[in-house]
This record gives C-alpha cells, structure tokens and sequence, in this order.
C-alpha cells in the first residue's frame, strides 16, 4: 500500500494487518484499536491525531523507520527499548 488515505470515519478497529506493508500510508485519524500490527511495516506512516494505538501494538510492527507524527510518549520508550524499530528496515 502506498499513498492511502484512512480517516477515522473508517473503522479499521479489530482488523488484522499482519505483516502489510504500510510504507507512506496515511493513518490521519485512524482508529486504531484492537487492530493487530504484528511485523507490519510503518516506515514513513503518517500517524496525525491516530487514536487507540498502544505501545503494546508498536513493539510488534517490523518497523517505524521515518513514522510521521509518532506521539513522543510512545517513540521514546520505544526508542529506549526497541531502538532497531527506528532503523532503516532491512527488505
């Protein structure tokens, strides 16, 4: 997926995004709970006013290298303790 738009008004809450590929797309106003993000790959995600995303679902993603807009609460104690996230992925 490249240059999508999801808006809140699009319930992406419970979906399952396993291991997709989300480069450059644009989360703006996601709902993201409940949605399984396990090795999805957020390089480049634009992660404006996302709401319901939780630490516990950033440490599974692949990667955050370049992620726009990640909240500071979330990016530094994940940069603390996954700091791999925020390499440049390995493809």
């Amino acid at each position: 997926m490249k240059n999508v738009l999801f808006h809140y008004n699009q319930e992406l809450s419970g979906t399952n995004l396993k291991g997709v590929d989300l480069r450059e797309v644009n989360l703006f106003q996601a709902n993201l709970s409940g949605v399984s993000l396990s090795r999805a790959s957020f390089s480049r995600v634009n992660l404006s006013e996302v709401v319901n995303i939780y630490l516990e679902q950033l440490r599974k993603v692949k990667t955050l290298y370049d992620c726009i807009n990640l909240y500071d609460s979330q990016s530094i104690p994940l940069n603390q303790t996954h700091p791999h996230l925020f390499k440049p992925p390995k493809d």
